[in-house]
C-alpha cells in the first residue's frame, strides 16, 4: 500500500513539474515553485527528489516509458508498416510540441548530463522501432527489399535528434512542425517501392503534425 501511494505521488509531481516547465520554462521554475503548486511541504518534495536534475530526469524517464507502452500497443493494431510509422511520427512530434526551444536550451545549458542521457536512451529506443517498422515494411511489400536496414535507420535516429537542437527551427519563419513533415516524407520516398507510394499518396494527408509553440 505504502509503495503504491509513494509511486502516485511521484507520478503526481512529475506530471505537475512538466506542466509548470512547459508553462515557465525549466530555468525559471524552483523546487519551491513545484512543491507550492502541489500543496506539499519542501521536506515531502525532497524525500523523493534530491534536486531539480533528478525530478527533470525522472521526467524525460517517463516520456520514453509512456512512450514504450504506447508503443507496444499500436503494434497490437497489426497497421501496415506506413500507418505505424505515420502514428509514431505524430507521437514523436507531439512529444516535442511539449517543450519550446527555450526549454530545450535550457536543458542543454544548465543540466547537460540530462539531457545527454535522455538523448542516448531516446536514441536507442528510436533505432529499435524504425529496425522493426523497417523490417516490417519489407515483410510487407510496401518498402523496397533492398534497403540497408540498420544504416536507413540511424540515419533517421541522427536525424531526429538534431532537431534537440532548435537551431534550424528557432527562426519564427521555419516552424518545427514544417521541417518535421518534410523529414518524415523524405524519409517515405525514400524506402517505399510503386505500390507504398501509391499507399503513401492516398494516406497523405493524415500527414498533420501539431506545431510547437
Amino acid at each position: 500500500m505504502e509503495n503504491t501511494e509513494k509511486a502516485e505521488r511521484i507520478k503526481r509531481i512529475v506530471a505537475k513539474s512538466v506542466n509548470l516547465f512547459k508553462t515557465y520554462g525549466i530555468r525559471s521554475v524552483s523546487m519551491d515553485d513545484i512543491a507550492r503548486e502541489l500543496g506539499m511541504s519542501k521536506k515531502t518534495l525532497y524525500e523523493h527528489f534530491d534536486n531539480k536534475a533528478e525530478l527533470l530526469s525522472t521526467a524525460l524517464e517517463v516520456v520514453l516509458q509512456e512512450f514504450t507502452l504506447w508503443y507496444d500497443d499500436l503494434k497490437e493494431q497489426n497497421l501496415n508498416a506506413i500507418d505505424e510509422l505515420l502514428s509514431i511520427s505524430k507521437r514523436v512530434n507531439d512529444e516535442y510540441a511539449k517543450f519550446s526551444p527555450s526549454n530545450i536550451f535550457d536543458l542543454k545549458k544548465y543540466y547537460p548530463d540530462v539531457i545527454k542521457e535522455h538523448i542516448n536512451n531516446e536514441k536507442q529506443i528510436t533505432y529499435t522501432v524504425l529496425v522493426e517498422n523497417l523490417r516490417k515494411g519489407i515483410t510487407g511489400n510496401i518498402y523496397r527489399n533492398d534497403l540497408d536496414v540498420d544504416l536507413i535507420a540511424g540515419l533517421y535516429v541522427q536525424k531526429i535528434a538534431v532537431l534537440h537542437s532548435g537551431e534550424f527551427w528557432s527562426d519564427a519563419n521555419v516552424t518545427f512542425e514544417k521541417i518535421f513533415e518534410i523529414m518524415f516524407e523524405n524519409h517515405i520516398r525514400g524506402i517505399v517501392n510503386p505500390e507504398g507510394l501509391e499507399y503513401f499518396e492516398q494516406r497523405k494527408s493524415q500527414l498533420i503534425f501539431k506545431n510547437l509553440q
